[in-house]
């Protein structure tokens, strides 16, 4: 994912999903994506014709956070991307967890995919789950993924234990079901512009 690669392929995706890091515009610099070989930043965000984009993700940290340089106007990488012409963004307040946050993440596709729900709904509801699904039903909610999802949740536990077993990295994916309840694991995101609906 070269910003070169990225920002070929941006105007010609229906869907834009970012999992990796991001940084928001504090001081001098700019908020951006951060990429394989450098920063995609929001200047040539706004340089983009993202008509045909219908929703950003940016699960990433701090991919909602306004810049500050200019105080009259909200600017920041959900508002660059609007202007951009996508209509709907999801993007992050502060800086996120991984594994917790994908499982929001996959509970989010879920419902704008399996249930179609508009993206504000579907982010909501998942963020409410997060909050008030049992640790059963968290678990029961993992189990019921498809083996590729269940191993990309695994790899992403792998990095934030990069020496763990297989049973260790078991457990975590247990702990994440336990744990995630606490705001710090969904609160962060927010829905930016209109509520796009995503064909299942």
């Amino acid at each position: 994912a070269t910003v070169e690669a990225v920002q070929k392929a941006l105007p010609r995706a229906g869907m834009f999903h970012f999992s990796g890091h991001g940084q928001a515009g504090w001081g001098e610099a700019e908020s951006r994506l951060l990429l394989a070989d450098g920063p995609l930043p929001l200047s040539r965000i706004f340089d983009l014709d993202l008509e045909r984009v219908r929703l950003a993700v940016l699960s990433a940290c701090e991919t909602g956070v306004p810049d500050l340089k200019v105080r009259e106007e909200v600017l920041g990488l959900p508002a660059g991307l609007l202007l951009a012409g996508v209509p709907g963004v999801v993007g992050s307040l502060w800086a996120v967890n991984d594994p917790s946050t994908a499982l929001l993440m996959l509970r989010f596709y879920h419902g704008l995919r399996e249930e179609g729900l508009p993206g504000p709904e579907a982010l909501r509801e998942a963020q409410v789950w997060m909050l008030r699904a049992s640790p059963e039903e968290k678990r029961a909610f993992l189990q019921s993924l498809s083996p590729e999802l269940a191993e990309r949740l695994r790899q992403a536990a792998a990095l934030r234990l990069p020496y763990a077993s297989a049973a260790e990295l078991h457990s975590f994916l247990l702990y994440l079901g336990e744990e995630t309840a606490h705001p710090y694991h969904w609160a962060a995101f927010g829905y930016y512009g209109l509520p796009v609906e995503v064909p299942a």
